[in-house]
C-alpha cells in the first residue's frame, strides 16, 4: 500500500523569494509585498512566472500620513496624544500642559490645547420650579473658592401677594441666620402710563432680605434681578450685598435697586428665597454664580 506524506499536501510557506532555492509545487513565497504558491517546480523563477507561479493575494497601497492606511501608531508616539485630520491628512495633537484645556482654534480648523480660562462668573447651580413651594434654598453652596457670588432670580411669581424675601444660612444643613441680623436701605423708581416718580425705604435689624422693600410681588407679572453677595465666607468682616430688581406691585412698574449689610460678622454658607405670603410659582428660575478673580 502506498505511503502518503501529508505534509506534500498542504501549503509550504518558504518566507521571502530566493533566486537560488529550488521551489516545489505548494511552496508559498513573499515578493514585494504579494504572496506567491509555486504550481511548476524550478529553480531562479521569479514569482511573477505565470508559468510557475499563481499570485495568491495582492499587496495594498502604500500609506502616506494617514490617507490611505497609515498605522495611527506611527502618528501618535506619546500617552495622552490626540489624533485629527486636517486638510492633508492625519495629524498629531500631543498632549497639552496642566489645567490646559482642548479647544477649536481661531481659524475653526484644528484643535489646539490653551490655558484655562480664569475669572468671570462660574454658574454654580440653578432650580427651575416645577411645583409651588414655600422656599428655594441653595444650602453650602458659598466656599472660599470665590471672591463674591450673584444670585439671579427670573420669572419670580408669587401664588397670591407678598414681599420678595432672602434669608441666609449659616451652616452646611441649611440652618437660617438668627433674626435681626439684616440692615438693607433701597430706593424704588415707579411709574404707569399717566404717573412716575421715586420712593425710598429701609428695613433695619430684620430677619430678612426684602427685594421688594415697598410693596409686594403682583402674581401675574414675574418679577426679575439678581443679588451680590461679597466674601460670604468671611467671618472677619460684615457681609454686604446690593442688587436690582424688576417687578409690579398692582399698581405700578417698580425697578428696585438695594443695598445693605449683616449687623454682626459671620459667615454664610448659603442663600434661601422665599415669598411672605403665598408661595413661589411655578417657572420661577433661581440661579448661583461664584465670580473668581483671574
Amino acid at each position: 500500500m502506498a505511503t502518503i506524506n501529508l505534509g506534500s499536501i498542504k501549503f509550504k510557506w518558504k518566507g521571502t523569494y530566493a533566486g537560488g532555492t529550488a521551489y516545489t509545487v505548494d511552496d508559498v513565497v513573499e515578493y514585494n509585498g504579494s504572496s506567491y504558491i509555486c504550481i511548476l517546480a524550478s529553480t531562479g523563477n521569479l514569482p511573477t512566472n505565470a508559468t510557475y507561479w499563481e499570485q495568491m493575494s495582492v499587496k495594498g497601497t502604500d500609506g502616506t500620513n494617514g490617507t490611505d492606511g497609515t498605522d495611527v501608531g506611527t502618528v501618535i508616539t506619546t500617552q495622552g496624544d490626540l489624533i485629527y485630520r486636517d486638510g492633508s491628512g492625519l495629524q498629531r495633537l500631543p498632549i497639552g500642559t496642566a489645567n490646559q484645556i482642548l479647544q477649536v482654534n481661531s481659524g475653526a480648523t484644528a484643535l489646539e490645547y490653551t490655558a484655562k480660562p480664569e475669572g468671570g462668573l462660574i454658574h454654580l447651580n440653578t432650580t427651575d420650579v416645577s411645583s409651588a413651594g414655600g422656599y428655594v434654598s441653595f444650602p453650602n453652596i458659598f466656599t472660599t473658592d470665590y471672591d463674591y457670588y450673584r444670585c439671579h432670580f427670573s420669572n419670580f411669581r408669587n401664588t397670591s401677594s407678598g414681599y420678595a424675601l432672602i434669608a441666609y444660612l449659616t451652616d452646611n444643613v441649611g440652618s437660617q441666620l438668627g433674626s435681626g441680623q439684616y440692615e438693607t436701605v433701597g430706593i424704588s423708581g415707579f411709574g404707569t402710563s399717566s404717573a412716575d416718580g421715586v420712593t425710598t425705604n429701609r428695613r433695619w435689624g430684620i430677619n430678612y432680605i426684602d427685594l421688594s422693600t415697598i410693596n409686594s410681588l403682583y402674581n401675574t407679572v414675574p418679577a426679575s434681578g439678581y443679588i451680590d453677595i461679597s466674601n460670604p465666607r468671611d467671618s472677619g468682616d460684615r457681609v454686604t450685598y446690593t442688587g436690582q430688581m424688576f417687578y409690579h406691585d398692582g399698581s405700578y412698574h417698580r425697578v428696585n435697586s438695594f443695598g445693605g449689610c449683616l449687623a454682626n460678622s459671620v459667615e454664610v454658607y448659603g442663600i434661601e428665597f422665599s415669598v411672605s405670603g403665598g408661595s413661589i410659582n411655578t417657572k420661577s428660575v433661581f440661579s448661583v454664580f461664584g465670580y473668581k478673580k483671574s
